[in-house]
């Protein structure tokens, strides 16, 4: 029998990746979507040399991949097919929008770490045998990140310049991830890609646990959240950002109120005063990694976006206390802020305070368990406001929600 096609040998890779037991948790994802094997005089033999994924089908550059052996195909196929399984190029389209390279590399460095630990997780004798290719991304400090951390350390890394080279092709990885044709699907085909992906790695795992798959464990930890509320959050306040003017009439030109003229003022785009409302109830401040990571990610944002006032307050059934910060102070917000209070769970005590208060705010997050009886009276405030549930299901009738 002579060798193996690539069109065969990429077969045999879906075949031995289904059939073992640490992997076979793809065994579905595998089946979604179209394998096309590029060869020179095809549209996308120059752009794609190696391989590529849109989200859902995969394209494999027929000289590359004869240049691998098995091991490094097997690690190729795992590879694209996590991509896809994990949603990334839908999930984490932001991170592509803010720096295409540097979101290219966070997504290898989480996908790669994971498909060397679970090939190490069982003995030796019983490994599939796969070896990252050529030009791939690894790094023990990556274990069990999310691909926003990875993004946010490489990015402070080359702002600190310690990559002196810059992100360059070279440390792209070694495949294209096809950002492009995955943000032109309308909202609903995103929505359907992701269920299809979603029930495909269920099934996969249910397959590979009754097998003793060894790293199902993993996988749910992934699927346990409904959304990665840290990209929502980052999507909420940037398309708050992207959505200012250069000018306004919500803030009227002073200039002329007093001729009677009712003219728009300009600004630039950055965000004034941004409001930060966290319930203080036990069911969110006991759990003390989400309150930590929360702060952490309070605090990106507002040296990311700068704003010119953030204010911070802990609520329950009284707005209990309001921290204050301008620009300057955000570096030391995880040391500075002192949740306090404790009781009942009423976010009418906010929408009091809001509506009160002197300070307009550009955008507003609510932070809560969701165990509430009465959402609060939003009437009246214009404010685009997130709302972040915690461990409960529960939607407010008004803005935006995420459910953790």
């Amino acid at each position: 029998m002579g060798a193996l096609t690539v069109s065969q040998r990429i077969q045999k890779a879906h075949f031995s990746v289904m059939g073992h037991r640490n992997f076979k948790l793809l065994s579905s994802v595998l089946l979604i979507g179209d394998v096309v094997i590029l060869k020179k005089g095809d549209e996308r033999y120059s752009t794609v040399k190696t391989a590529a994924t849109n989200g859902k089908d995969v394209w494999y550059n027929y000289d590359y991949v004869h240049s691998l052996t098995d091991a490094e195909l097997y690690f190729l196929v795992i590879h694209e097919n996590l991509h896809k399984a994990f949603k990334h190029l839908i999930i984490w389209r932001d991170l592509f929008k803010l720096d295409a390279a540097i979101a290219n590399m966070a997504l290898d460095y989480v996908i790669n770490y994971l498909i060397v630990h679970w090939e190490q997780a069982v003995s030796v004798h019983e490994r599939l045998g796969v070896q990252m290719p050529k030009g791939g991304m690894y790094d023990k400090r990556f274990k069990d990140d999310n691909p926003k951390k990875v993004f946010d350390i490489l990015w402070e890394e080359r702002e600190q310049g310690k990559n002196q080279e810059g992100v360059g092709e070279a440390m792209q990885g070694f495949d294209d991830h096809l950002w492009e044709e995955a943000d032109a699907l309308s909202e609903s085909e995103q929505t359907d890609l992701q269920k299809t992906m979603d029930d495909a790695l269920r099934q996969g795992i249910y397959l590979a646990g009754k097998q003793g798959c060894t790293v199902v464990q993993d996988v749910n930890k992934l699927l346990a959240s409904k959304v990665d509320w840290v990209n929502v959050l980052y999507q909420f306040v940037n398309n708050i950002k992207a959505g200012y003017t250069n000018v306004t009439f919500s803030r009227p030109n002073r200039r002329f109120i007093a001729q009677d003229i009712y003219m728009p003022s300009s600004y630039d785009d950055s965000v004034r005063a941004l409001g930060v409302f966290s319930d203080i109830s036990a069911s969110v401040t006991c759990d003390k990694t989400l309150l930590t990571q929360f702060v952490t990610e309070i605090k990106k944002i507002a040296t990311d976006m700068k704003p010119e006032k953030l204010h911070v307050a802990y609520w329950d059934s009284e707005v209990e206390r309001v921290e204050a910060y301008t620009d300057g102070e955000y570096d030391e917000l995880e040391s500075l802020t002192k949740p306090s209070g404790g009781g009942g769970t009423d976010p009418r005590c906010v929408t009091s305070y809001i509506k009160n208060g002197t300070v307009d705010y550009d955008a507003i997050i609510m932070l809560t368990d969701g165990y509430v009886s009465n959402w609060g009276d939003w009437e009246g405030i214009n404010t685009p406001v997130l709302w972040m549930v915690v461990g409960s299901d529960k939607k407010p009738s008004h803005g935006t929600v995420v459910n953790i």
